[in-house]
């Protein structure tokens, strides 16, 4: 948990945005940090990435431009 807040926390104050929605991959730590770093009026999404998802990710990746 100590990195996903640190990573909010580091967000946070590069971009000097105050977020009202976040969209995470599921991990279990997220919605906690969200919650503690950001704020309880902040709406978490989750978007759980499925294996062809993935895979289309990893094509384009290794295509080279």
């Amino acid at each position: 948990m100590a990195a996903v807040k640190a990573f909010f926390q580091s967000a946070k104050t590069v971009t000097d945005v105050t977020l009202d929605r976040v969209t995470t991959d599921g991990h279990d730590s997220y919605p906690r940090a969200i919650r503690t770093m950001l704020g309880e009026a902040v709406l978490h999404r989750m978007r759980i990435p499925t294996k062809a998802a993935s895979y289309s990710n990893l094509i384009a990746a290794t295509i080279p431009i």
